[in-house]
Order: C-alpha cells, then structure tokens, then sequence
C-alpha cells in the first residue's frame, strides 16, 4: 500500500479563538487519517506540550487526538498546535485558546441582583 500523508479534520469553529474562563477546562479534538498511521505531537507556543507546564491531558489513538486542558490559568492561554506525522510527510493544525477571568461567583450575583432593582 502507497503511504498516504496524514490529514486533520475537525470542527471549523475551532479555527476561531477559542474562550473560556480561568478554572475551567477546554476540549480540541481533531481526527486524523494517513497511511500509516500518524503519530501526533502538540505543541504550546511552539514547545512541546510535555516541557511547558501545562496541566494538559493528550490522548491519541490511530483516528483521533484529543487535548483537554483542565482549570486553566490565564497564562496558559495562546497558541497551541497539533503535528502529525509518518513516512509519508507532515501536517499541522493551530489553535488559539484565550483565558478570561478570573471568574468570580460573588460578582455575578451582584449584577444579577442589580438587573434586578435590589440595587445591592
């Protein structure tokens, strides 16, 4: 069988930033197919995930690899990036994760106590 270079698929939304809240978690997944199968290596602004700190969760398996970030802090928010590979060649896919927050539960009760006329 010819070697076929690896190919990404995954949810066009994910080309826009991706957002959530600080203390939160975030889920990429991007399926992968290619001749013979890919391996599959992240990246955080262009260092291997494994030497940044990140709290980061990677599984890969022949079809699909999945980063799942848990409670991020805001300086882990930026670039991150997927590399696939096998004989056959490369290919790559980025995406920017931003962290807002702090999220903080007792301010939104006082706006929503706010909006509603209590004035607190």
């Amino acid at each position: 069988m010819v070697a076929e270079l690896p190919k990404l698929h995954y949810d066009e939304r994910l080309e826009n930033m991706l957002s959530c809240w600080s203390d939160t978690s975030i889920t990429i997944d991007v399926d992968i197919t290619g001749y013979p199968d890919p391996t599959a290596e992240w990246f955080f602004k262009e260092r291997p995930l494994s030497s940044t700190g990140v709290q980061a969760k990677v599984q890969t398996c022949a079809w699909r690899t999945r980063l799942k970030l848990s409670e991020v802090r805001p300086g882990e928010g930026g670039l991150y990036e997927v590399k696939v590979t096998n004989k056959a060649g490369v290919n790559t896919a980025a995406f920017i994760v931003q962290v807002k927050g702090p999220y903080i539960k007792s301010m939104a009760v006082v706006l929503r106590s706010w909006n509603l006329g209590l004035g607190l």
